[in-house]
């Protein structure tokens, strides 16, 4: 995708870090950064205009999986683009704060980022908002105490 008006940030470090440098050199739009301390990570993510979950379904781990990078969009007020993951896709939908995209499909992928980045991305924030309320500790919290109360007699 070569559009001066869309980047992609990548934070931290991992073992696609080799193969990210690489695109990055031949691609004036892909910037490295490197990891930051948890408690500055929200800064970073809520500088974003959408935040990109590509958890690949290699197993029913990950098909059911719902990363902490999901939440932390969603407390960021980020819209969501995610691989096709059945746990993420119920948050997804269900709140309508981003879009889902078949795995390995390059095509779809531009298509989607395209899209999400040429409309209002203020579409999402009503749904970002509800899913803010919901997935808190203010609103968690009661209901594991209830657990452990359960236990604990």
């Amino acid at each position: 995708m070569n559009d001066p008006n869309l980047h992609l940030v990548l934070m931290g470090s991992g073992k696609h870090e080799g193969l990210c440098a690489k695109a990055a050199e031949r691609c004036d739009s892909i910037h490295l950064r490197p990891p930051v301390p948890y408690h500055e990570l929200i800064q970073y993510t809520a500088s974003a205009d959408i935040g990109v979950i590509s958890t690949q379904n290699l197993c029913l781990n990950n098909w059911f999986c719902m990363p902490n990078k999901l939440f932390e969009y969603i407390q960021a007020g980020v819209p969501v683009l995610c691989n096709d993951l059945h746990d993420c896709r119920l948050i997804i939908e269900r709140y309508s704060l981003g879009e889902i995209i078949p795995e390995y499909q390059t095509d779809a992928l531009e298509a989607t980022v395209r899209s999400m980045a040429s409309m209002e991305l203020q579409s999402y924030q009503a749904g970002l908002k509800k899913a803010k309320d919901n997935f808190n500790w203010q609103s968690e919290e009661p209901k594991l105490r209830k657990i452990y109360q359960r236990f604990i007699r």
